[in-house]
């Protein structure tokens, strides 16, 4: 399943040119099909040259280390079989939508700073949800320290409990948050 609709995400680039902005949830959403399906490793490494995510051209991962970083390390678990999902299908669709979107919102903010330099991330409730998903995490997730580095980072103004945020962000991967 993920196979074939990574080939019709790569016509679909094929047949679009002109579209050059790669759509990072829809990226990230189908490497962590390939981790989880074991199937599609060829297609995916097509999309990844296809958007030319790993280069110069794709400035958003060349000018973002931690993104980057984690990035190919998702990308190789994915590919080589080392990405583990977790056993309760529910809070593997919320940590996978939560990686999806701690790429597609820096990825939008980095595209809207571009325009705006003095544009800030105001979306409290898009980044509740976020909090809402990392809070499901499993405590010694081996990607929990990223995803909080990213959360830390993108605060919105308006966040009202900024106190209490840091506190669950501060917690390390292997020590459970505890109110």
């Amino acid at each position: 399943m993920i196979e074939e609709r990574i080939k019709e995400i790569n016509k679909w680039i094929d047949s679009n040119p002109q579209v050059t902005e790669p759509n990072f949830y829809e990226i990230i959403d189908c490497t962590i099909g390939v981790g989880v399906e074991r199937r599609g490793q060829e297609e995916l490494a097509k999309m990844y040259r296809k958007r030319k995510i790993f280069t110069e051209e794709c400035s958003f991962i060349e000018e973002n280390e931690q993104h980057k970083a984690f990035l190919q390390r998702l990308f190789d678990d994915c590919v080589t079989g080392r990405y583990v999902p977790y056993q309760d299908e529910q809070a593997e669709r919320k940590r996978r939508e939560l990686i999806c979107k701690v790429f597609s919102v820096p990825f939008w903010l980095y595209g809207m700073a571009k325009e705006n330099p003095s544009y800030r991330y105001d979306n409290v409730s898009e980044y509740s949800d976020m909090l809402y998903m990392y809070s499901k995490i499993k405590p010694d997730d081996e990607y929990k320290d990223f995803l909080s580095s990213v959360l830390r980072s993108l605060k919105p103004v308006g966040l009202q409990n900024s106190q209490e945020v840091d506190e669950m962000l501060d917690q390390k991967a292997s020590e459970p948050f505890v109110r």
